[in-house]
């Protein structure tokens, strides 16, 4: 054990609220085509989120019906029906994916830029 450590000042501590309304934001998308919409985000349930990020070793994994899993379960509204993720151009999926990952801290978390080739990650970090 560390010898100049209050266990007593460890446990006081403060930790985040759990309020269910500090949990939901609003955010803006723009799609490609240039039109913007406003999503009301909330907290996915473990499950889906644990999917969206598991690693599948069989590469069998179904990556757009993961993100649409995502998608689905963190926006409130307006509702992103199945219709519409298919009729979307797969940039706007990705970039949903995107915007719901950041709202939910998702981003935070996980290092996306391990996927990306060393000369985006040197694009990215230089702009």
């Amino acid at each position: 054990m560390c010898p100049d450590v209050d266990i007593q000042e460890l446990e006081e501590q403060a930790w985040p609220d759990s309020d269910a309304d500090d949990k939901q934001t609003l955010e803006e998308y723009t799609f490609a085509d240039g039109t913007t919409v406003e999503f009301l985000i909330q907290d996915p349930d473990t499950d889906t989120l644990l999917d969206y990020i598991a690693f599948d070793p069989t590469g069998e994994a179904d990556r757009d019906e993961d993100s649409y899993d995502l998608v689905d379960e963190c926006v409130i509204a307006p509702e992103v029906t199945l219709d519409r993720w298919r009729d979307l151009r797969t940039v706007d999926k990705i970039g949903l994916t995107d915007m719901v990952t950041e709202a939910i801290g998702l981003d935070e978390l996980m290092d996306f830029t391990d996927v990306l080739p060393e000369a985006e990650q040197d694009e990215q970090s230089s702009a």
